[in-house]
């Protein structure tokens, strides 16, 4: 029977599946934007912070970036950031 389906059924459809495309394509560039940001900021973190041990700069040191998200608080944002930085 969807092949009898009104005309308004389908366009309302239609406009469903536009805003939905629409959304997701909007969303995806905030997360690549988010993403690059985030990178970016961890990879400037380790010119600014100096090394625990004051031996030679490979980066920011794991354990202090841990530490650092545990005191925000925001699970969600430490687990994004570690994925981050595991990349």
């Amino acid at each position: 029977m969807d092949a009898y389906r009104s005309p308004d059924a389908i366009s309302t459809e239609f406009r469903w599946e536009c805003s939905t495309r629409r959304t997701a394509r909007v969303l995806e560039l905030k997360r690549q934007r988010i993403l690059e940001d985030l990178r970016q900021t961890l990879e400037h973190m380790a010119l600014i912070v100096p090394s625990p041990n004051g031996g030679d700069r490979e980066g920011l040191p794991t354990e202090v970036l841990q530490d650092a998200l545990e005191r925000l608080g925001d699970d969600a944002f430490a687990e994004f950031a570690m994925q981050v930085l595991k990349q």
